[in-house]
C-alpha cells in the first residue's frame, strides 16, 4: 500500500477528539475536525487551538473556522481517528455508533488509517473492520489500515494499541510520538481487545465487591469506622466512567461463558447501586425530618458533557427523575471548568441537601476559596459513594 501523506481528519467534536486535533494544530499539520452531529468539516489552525484550548471554549466563542467538505476532508486524510460522541441509551448504542462508522467509512480512500478510539468488547473489531470494508469496498491491509486504540476518557491517552500493521507500524508510532501521545506495546486486535477488556472488568469486580460487601455490613456506624481501613471510596463519578465499555463487554460475551458471568454481575452491581443511592438518601431525608416543601436537593457532579462517552448524563438524568418522585425541588449542578461552590443555587428559605457526585466535587466544596460558608445551618453535605456518607463539620 502507498504512502499517502495528507491531513488528518478527526470524526468526532468530542474532549478527546479536540485534544487529538489540538495537538496536530499546534505542530502546523493540516488538521480537520468534523462535527458528528451538524456534518460539518472545519479546518483547525494553530491559532484558534491555541485561544480555544477545549470543546466548550470553541463553542462558546465561535471563532471563524475555514469549513470543509466532509467527504472530502475524511478521503484526502492520511489518518483519521473515530472520536465520536455516544449518547444514546444503552439498548441503542451499538446502533449509534454503526451509523457514525458507516458515516465514515463511505469516505475512506486507498493509503488511509482509520484508528478507533471508542471501546469494543471482545471480537469488536471484526464486526467494525468487516462495517468498513463492506461500505468502502477496499481492503484491509492491501488498502487501508486499521488501529484499535481506545482512549481513556477525556483525555488523548491510549489504553491499548491493536493494529494488524507491519510495514507501516514505525510510522504509526512515530506519529502519534509528535503529537505527545505514548503508544502502548502493539499487540494484535484479537489481544488488545482481551487485554482492555480485562483492566475494564477488573475495574468494575472491584467497585462491585467493594459496594456488595459494604451493603452486607447492617451498621452504617460499623461500616464507616472500617471504611478508612478496610474499604475503598468509590463515588457513583467512578460507577460511571467507564460504563460504556462495560455495556460492549456484556454484550459482545456468549452465554455461559465465566466472563460473562463477572461483567454481567459487576454491570447489576452498578445498576443496583444507583436504587440503593436513591433509598438511602430517602432514609436520610426521613431521619433528618425534612419536609419535601422545605428541602432542596442539588446534585454537584462536575463532568465533561463532550467526552466521547455519555453515561454521566444517563444517571444524573436518571437520579434526578427518581428523586423528583419525592423532592420538587431537584437541581443539577456542573460545576465543569467552575472554581467556587458560592455559585451553587442555595436557598435562604430551605433545607439545602448537596450531593457531592465525585471525590472532586467533595474537594471543592469543603475546601479552599470554595469552602461552603453561607447558610451554614442550612446545609447538609452527602458524599454520593458506596456509603453515601453525611459530611460532618
Amino acid at each position: 500500500m502507498a504512502e499517502k501523506p495528507g491531513s488528518v481528519a478527526i470524526y468526532g467534536l468530542s474532549t478527546e477528539g479536540y485534544a487529538i486535533a489540538c495537538a496536530l494544530a499546534s505542530l502546523k499539520r493540516s488538521t480537520i475536525i468534523i462535527d458528528e452531529n451538524l456534518h460539518m468539516a472545519m479546518e483547525l489552525k494553530p491559532e484558534v487551538a491555541s485561544a480555544y484550548p477545549s470543546v466548550k471554549t470553541l463553542i462558546e466563542g465561535e471563532p471563524l473556522l475555514a469549513l470543509k467538505s466532509v467527504d472530502t476532508s475524511l478521503s484526502q486524510s492520511e489518518y483519521i481517528f473515530f472520536t465520536p460522541k455516544i449518547r444514546r441509551p444503552s439498548s441503542e448504542v451499538e446502533t449509534e455508533i454503526g451509523a457514525r462508522l458507516k458515516e465514515v467509512s463511505k469516505y475512506i480512500s486507498k493509503g488511509s488509517t482509520l484508528i478507533y478510539g471508542l471501546p469494543t468488547g471482545i471480537g469488536g473489531n471484526l464486526s467494525v473492520l468487516s462495517v468498513i470494508e463492506k461500505v468502502s469496498g477496499l481492503k484491509l491491509g492491501d488498502d487501508f489500515d486499521y488501529v484499535y486504540a481506545p482512549l481513556t476518557p477525556g483525555e488523548k491517552r491510549l489504553s491499548v494499541l491493536g493494529t494488524m500493521m507491519t510495514k507501516r507500524q514505525k510510522r504509526l508510532l512515530e506519529f502519534l510520538a509528535s503529537i505527545s501521545i505514548k503508544a502502548p506495546t502493539p499487540l494484535s486486535l484479537s489481544s488488545a481487545e482481551l487485554l482492555y477488556s480485562k483492566s475494564v472488568s477488573s475495574k468494575y469486580v472491584t467497585i462491585a465487591s467493594e459496594f456488595e460487601f459494604q451493603k452486607k455490613m447492617m451498621s452504617r456506624e460499623e461500616r464507616s469506622k472500617m471504611k478508612k481501613t478496610t474499604f475503598k471510596e468509590f463515588y457513583v463519578d467512578d460507577l460511571c466512567e467507564n460504563l460504556l465499555d462495560l455495556k460492549l463487554l456484556v454484550s459482545s460475551v456468549e452465554t455461559g461463558e465465566p466472563i460473562l458471568y463477572l461483567a454481567s454481575g459487576s454491570l447489576k452491581s452498578v445498576d443496583g447501586y444507583i436504587r440503593y443511592l436513591i433509598d438511602e438518601l430517602r432514609s436520610i431525608l426521613r431521619d433528618k425530618e425534612l419536609k419535601a416543601s422545605k428541602t432542596r436537593v442539588m446534585l454537584v457532579w462536575t463532568r465533561d458533557e463532550f467526552e466521547m462517552r455519555g453515561d454521566k448524563g444517563h444517571v444524573i438524568d436518571d437520579l434526578v427523575e427518581r428523586l423528583h418522585d419525592y423532592i420538587g425541588d431537584i437541581m443539577n449542578v456542573n460545576m465543569f471548568e467552575a472554581s467556587a461552590a458560592q455559585g451553587l443555587p442555595l436557598s435562604a428559605e430551605k433545607t439545602n441537601v448537596i450531593i457531592a457526585c465525585s471525590q472532586l466535587d467533595f474537594k471543592t466544596l469543603t475546601s479552599g476559596a470554595s469552602k461552603l460558608r453561607a447558610f451554614s445551618d442550612n446545609i447538609l453535605l452527602l458524599k454520593a459513594n458506596l456509603l453515601v456518607e453525611r459530611f460532618q463539620r
